[in-house]
């Protein structure tokens, strides 16, 4: 084919062209692909600055989302893809972890705890149970992908954390949670002898609404009193300064949220719920991924985390408090074996990333230094003077001995 050129202008006065229809979505698409893929949480308002510094374009909003939810499905694979093979990836978990439990309840109709809503092209509710162990540690124990927070749901997965567990009445099992009816009624119908507990921080952010100040102080020292007449003594102190304050608080069984009423049953102080809001804030970056991205991401970040963490306890380069060493090596009961004992970790320090090292070398003993006696008030002699040793040393199963202890020996044997 050719072309005939009837009229040419070499100087142009027209405007720029902002609009140009060969950038359709799929090459948006393509131009997006790398800048998504090393930076997940590209926006449209990035997409846009920079498709009108680059490439002098403007592209509406909806081009945008487009050209976004086509590349990120290049990325990522397709929603429905995942769901077409999620039959497959349980198979795959039950052959891999014999000890897991894994069900899958899909229908036509859709597809501590707490709720986290999902983003992405299918909406949804991430349901989790988190855990708190003998050694205060926090993990995440079940998790459930449902469409809707709903009675039914909460059945559902509370029924199946009861079979895995084997928690029977939950008599020995205590359920804090956000402030939420219709969960409680849902707990108390299947596990009628469990314990519960409100979040304080939810009660004190609901009650603070309405009252400032040094109110606040007093709430947590009501919430943290250990026996019923300090309770009582702190809503005395609250109805002083204000009688509706105190009597807008008992609007909250003091059995849920005050350690004076605590059952001993479960030995646990706990009063907040925060280590669920912490699962839901390392999950942010999953939410938005296709349903086999996501949990693979969370199921990985939740093995990582528990192999990293003793790694972490070991490089920590302080002293541990008395509290923390005295739940290292207390035992957890008269039947466990030492060797099934849980333990953290033993309190290593590193002295040479603590002044430790330095105090040492100052207090090392010399040759020179002599050994005297003084008499105290009741008439027995101190040695004064001692050089620096540390006690109860010993190496490949022998007691270590000291410089002086063997100079002393290197003399008795000249001496026979």
């Amino acid at each position: 084919p050719c072309f005939m050129v009837k009229t040419l202008k070499t100087n142009h006065n027209c405007e720029d062209a902002f609009i140009n229809p060969r950038a359709c979505i799929s090459t948006l698409a393509q131009y997006l692909k790398s800048k998504l893929q090393n930076n997940p949480q590209y926006k449209l308002k990035d997409m846009r600055k920079d498709l009108n510094d680059q490439c002098n374009l403007n592209a509406s909003t909806s081009k945008l989302k487009g050209s976004k939810r086509v590349a990120l499905q290049k990325l990522q694979g397709s929603f429905l893809d995942d769901f077409n093979r999620i039959e497959a990836y349980a198979n795959e978990l039950r052959l891999r972890n014999f000890d897991s439990d894994i069900v899958i309840n899909l229908s036509k109709d859709g597809l501590k705890q707490d709720g986290t809503f999902l983003k992405g092209q299918r909406k949804g509710q991430l349901l989790v149970a988190m855990e708190q162990d003998s050694q205060n540690c926090f993990y995440p124990l079940a998790w459930a992908i449902v469409d809707n927070e709903t009675t039914r749901i909460w059945i559902l997965f509370l029924q199946l954390l009861n079979n895995s567990l084997n928690l029977k009445d939950g008599e020995t099992v205590i359920f804090m949670y956000n402030i939420q009816k219709g969960l409680i009624e849902t707990i108390k119908n299947v596990l009628h002898l469990s314990q519960h507990r409100y979040c304080v921080r939810k009660i004190e952010t609901n009650w603070m609404k309405r009252y400032r100040s040094e109110m606040k102080k007093l709430f947590w020292w009501a919430a943290w009193s250990t026996y019923e007449e300090d309770f009582k003594d702190q809503l005395i102190t609250l109805g002083a300064l204000s009688k509706s304050v105190a009597k807008d608080l008992l609007r909250y069984p003091p059995q849920t949220w005050c350690r004076a009423y605590l059952d001993t049953i479960c030995k646990n102080q706990m009063m907040d719920n925060n280590f669920t809001e912490s699962f839901n804030s390392w999950i942010l970056k999953a939410r938005g991924k296709p349903i086999l991205k996501m949990l693979k991401d969370i199921r990985i970040n939740i093995m990582n985390r528990s192999a990293h963490r003793p790694t972490q306890n070991e490089e920590y380069h302080i002293m541990p408090t008395p509290e923390l060493s005295q739940q290292q090596y207390e035992p957890f009961g008269p039947t466990i074996e030492p060797e099934s004992d849980p333990y953290i970790r033993p309190p290593f320090i590193y002295e040479n990333h603590t002044k430790l090292k330095m105090r040492m070398n100052q207090q090392r003993a010399t040759k020179n230094k002599v050994i005297s006696f003084r008499g105290d008030h009741a008439g027995i002699s101190d040695p004064t003077y001692l050089p620096y040793s540390r006690t109860k040393l010993t190496w490949k199963g022998k007691e270590v001995v000291t410089d002086n202890q063997l100079e002393r020996e290197r003399h008795k044997k000249l001496g026979s």
